[in-house]
């Protein structure tokens, strides 16, 4: 069984459904992104949680990938 301190997944998706709960929206900032506001949303969910990730840019696979700990996300 997985430990909560082995893994960022439990903290992380914990973040996503106090935002969830708290009616923090996912935002499109402007009408020419069609597909990065989810990703911005997850993003703050991620900084909230506590971690680092390294910023690789735009279409790059994977979206998230976490400094603390040897693992990423990819938003789709």
């Amino acid at each position: 069984m997985i430990k909560e301190e082995e893994t960022s997944c439990f903290s992380i998706f914990r973040k996503c459904v106090n935002a969830i709960h708290d009616g923090v929206l996912i935002v499109q900032e402007n009408n020419k992104d069609k597909e990065f506001h989810f990703q911005n949303w997850c993003q703050d969910r991620i900084i909230e949680s506590g971690y680092h990730y390294e910023g690789l840019g735009r279409n790059v696979y994977p979206d998230f990938c976490l400094v603390e700990k040897a693992e990423s996300y990819e938003i789709n």
